[in-house]
């Protein structure tokens, strides 16, 4: 047996309030309508739920068993509704995004702290993984955005695309090879030293294989890893020659540790992207999120390139 839930309603404020006048007051009908919901109910139950009790009414043993129920359910509805008001507001809610370390730490620090500030309820979900998972995790639904760092050779037909900046990529040193290094000009010139770069599972490695394919150079990681944190240190201190973003090693840069090889192949930037499912809906937090990243990029935060 199927009853509206609009009989259910009318038969909870008249079971708390024990009154059909103050019942139609909450709803805004008249009296007789919420009557008429009580005996439609009433008819569709096969139960009396009120009997008369001077100005007002009293429940029935049954009645009082079916208010028990209909309270729990309707409050459960209630705190249902302010949960959607609440994300609705921004007042709560989850984002989940995926970046790598490099794109985490040099490009959306700023846009999170951001985000942060302005909707201190939002959860925020990193999933800090490389470029191309974060794709399938898009792809799939697992998370609502990824900024990644896009491969030129591949397509994005299916998901929307919004540019974001870039980074530089460079060569990079030990600061105490600069005299034996400085006057070097091709890649190739670099083969005598162990070099060191992001695992091949990475869009900038694959970037990078297809720039030494490119330009017809032969050069072979001797050292990979999955952060450009620590191909920096691994430069640093003199374990070779570090293929890197700028924005990374800028600091060692600026503290005089390694320095940036002048490379006469024009070595290609990466593009980095905001990407999303256009099939699946997009939640409220997550358009947030969004929002706030074009506008910090709009107020010129983007990477020097």
């Amino acid at each position: 047996m199927e009853v509206n839930f609009e009989l259910y309603k009318v038969f909870y404020h008249a079971a708390q309030k024990l009154s059909y006048t103050k019942a139609a007051e909450a709803l805004f009908i008249s009296q007789s309508a919420v009557s008429q919901n009580i005996k439609l109910l009433e008819e569709q139950l096969d139960v009396q739920l009120f009997v008369r009790s001077g100005k007002g009414v009293k429940l029935t043993i049954e009645g009082e068993a079916l208010y028990a129920h209909v309270e729990k359910a309707y409050n459960l509805l209630k705190s249902g509704e302010q949960y959607m008001d609440s994300i609705r507001s921004l007042s709560s809610g989850l984002v989940r995004i995926g970046a790598s370390d490099t794109i985490n730490k040099y490009f959306l620090l700023d846009p999170l702290k951001t985000f942060h500030e302005k909707h201190p309820n939002i959860r925020i979900k990193i999933n800090n993984r490389p470029s191309p998972v974060s794709l399938r995790l898009v792809e799939s639904g697992e998370i609502d955005l990824g900024v990644i760092n896009l491969d030129p050779e591949k397509s994005y037909s299916d998901l929307k695309i919004v540019p974001l900046g870039s980074f530089r990529n460079v060569f990079i040193a030990p600061i105490a090879w600069k005299n034996d290094l400085e006057g070097l000009r091709s890649a190739n010139s670099l083969s005598d030293h162990a070099l060191i770069s992001l695992e091949e599972k990475s869009t900038t490695r694959r970037i990078f294989d297809r720039y030494l394919l490119d330009n017809g150079l032969e050069l072979s990681p001797e050292f990979e890893f999955g952060s450009m944190d620590l191909i920096v240190e691994m430069t640093r201190i003199g374990m070779g020659i570090g293929f890197v973003a700028q924005a990374a090693a800028q600091s060692a840069i600026d503290a005089g540790e390694v320095f940036i090889l002048d490379i006469k192949e024009p070595i290609p930037t990466v593009e980095i992207g905001l990407i999303s499912n256009p099939k699946i809906p997009m939640n409220l937090a997550a358009k947030a999120f969004s929002e706030t990243l074009l506008e910090r990029i709009s107020e010129s935060y983007i990477m020097q390139s």
